[in-house]
């Protein structure tokens, strides 16, 4: 069909355009503020803040240019999606810790101190959660504007 395959290249000049656009912003606010990470992540004790800073940080970098990375085969556009997924999953992790550190250094003190930043956690990892579902679910791991087809988990995921 010609409108799929136009439509199909158009997403893929969308795609690559914003990645393309996103990837020069993140390498300028890293080079930036990298003296900053230095300071509050590398040159302190290791704890779950300077943790969440720093793979928030390096996500940051990944994400753009596994956009950018140039596929010639099925093989690798279903090993640059999946991990393009796996990065998703985690910047979202990252995200929600990030948050619930937060309400727990405002809760610090309180009698609800636990109890908030779980709720947090809770509404964090649904997204997490029902993206797994919709994957094992529906079987398919990934469908990209670089990709010519779905690709199928197996019958014994898919089948749950």
């Amino acid at each position: 069909m010609p409108n799929s395959r136009a439509a199909r290249s158009l997403l893929e000049i969308f795609a690559t355009g914003a990645t393309v656009v996103r990837l020069p912003l993140v390498v300028y606010e890293y080079a930036v503020t990298i003296d900053q990470e230095i300071i509050a992540a590398w040159r302190r004790n290791c704890t779950m803040a300077s943790l969440i800073l720093l793979s928030s940080r390096w996500l940051m970098i990944i994400g753009p240019v596994l956009g950018i990375v140039p596929v010639s085969s099925q093989a690798g556009c279903q090993t640059i999606w999946a991990l393009g997924i796996l990065v998703a999953v985690l910047n979202q992790t990252v995200v929600t810790l990030f948050s619930a550190l937060r309400v727990y250094a405002i809760l610090m003190h309180g009698r609800r101190r636990y109890v908030v930043p779980t709720i947090v956690v809770f509404f964090g990892v649904i997204p997490i959660g029902a993206d797994i579902i919709a994957w094992l679910h529906t079987g398919q791991l990934y469908l990209h504007a670089r990709c010519n087809q779905k690709t199928e988990l197996s019958s014994s995921l898919s089948n749950r």
